[in-house]
């Protein structure tokens, strides 16, 4: 089958192709506001019918740029072998897309990492809560004035730190915090826990949750959980449809969001490559 490929930037078609799979498109749905929007560029796939079958979204606010697939296989195929591809990408691909990508981006200097997409509804969702003689430090929503700080705990890394936050993710999404209060030895309060969002859409109503970082000394305290659930709540009573991603080896995270009552969508796979010769 042969596809006509196009650019474009017609929000309404875009959004209506993304509600064949609304949860594994949140990110791209989110991307139709304005502040993100800028930084798209857009590529449909239509049919001999003129029907939209496959896109490919390239978003350059981050360095490298994400490509995300959502589609069919074949209308995939297509746009990749007619487009001009960046040097570099940051992949989020539904897993039929994978081999496609290999043939024009080499993933070695990284691995592919098997993910997963998750979701949440006001239904299902199950709060945090602290057990009998549990106690909690204080939990209350970051700001700009924050940043530092936020930067500053997630710099811990691991094998699992964030490694797509922002700070101007901060002033456009929701974050919450725990911090030690000060005392002796600590004369300012530090942060020990963080969870935010990766991208608040409310015209488009999506959001995704993300930025999910525990300080190594204060872990197996609930403390990741009081967080996410916090951010969780915000969204959800916004009445925005809530997803995040994880990485499917970080199996402490998996079994933190099923006990908010989040539920695996779909995997997908995440990687970084550099394109290939010609």
């Amino acid at each position: 089958m042969s596809y006509a490929i196009t650019l474009t930037t017609d929000k309404s078609r875009l959004h209506a192709f993304m509600q064949v799979d609304p949860i594994w498109a949140a990110y791209a749905i989110g991307d139709l506001e304005p502040v993100h929007f800028a930084w798209c560029t857009w590529y449909l796939a239509e049919d001999a019918a003129g029907q939209p079958a496959g896109l490919v979204l390239l978003y350059r606010r981050l360095n490298p740029p994400v490509l995300l697939t959502m589609g069919q296989t074949a209308a995939i195929a297509a746009i990749l072998q007619q487009i001009t591809l960046p040097d570099r990408i940051s992949m989020s691909a539904q897993e039929a897309h994978l081999p496609l990508l290999q043939e024009h981006y080499d993933f070695c200097a990284d691995r592919v990492r098997p993910m997963l997409r998750m979701t949440v509804t006001p239904d299902s969702f199950l709060p945090a809560t602290t057990g009998p003689g549990e106690t909690v430090p204080a939990l209350r929503r970051l700001g700009a004035a924050d940043v530092p700080a936020i930067e500053a705990l997630i710099a811990l890394g691991g094998p699992f730190a964030p490694d797509a936050f922002m700070p101007s993710q901060v002033d456009e999404g929701v974050f919450f915090g725990i911090e030690a209060a000060g005392g002796p030895g600590m004369p300012v309060p530090r942060l020990w826990a963080v969870a935010g969002t990766h991208l608040t859409a409310p015209a488009w109503g999506v959001a995704a949750v993300g930025n999910v970082y525990v300080h190594p000394a204060q872990r197996g305290r609930g403390y990741g959980a009081q967080v996410s659930s916090a951010v969780t709540a915000d969204l959800l009573q916004r009445g925005l449809r809530v997803v995040l991603n994880v990485d499917q080896d970080n199996l402490a995270a998996i079994g933190l969001y099923r006990q908010l009552g989040f539920a695996v969508h779909c995997p997908f796979v995440e990687g970084n490559g550099a394109v290939r010769n010609a």
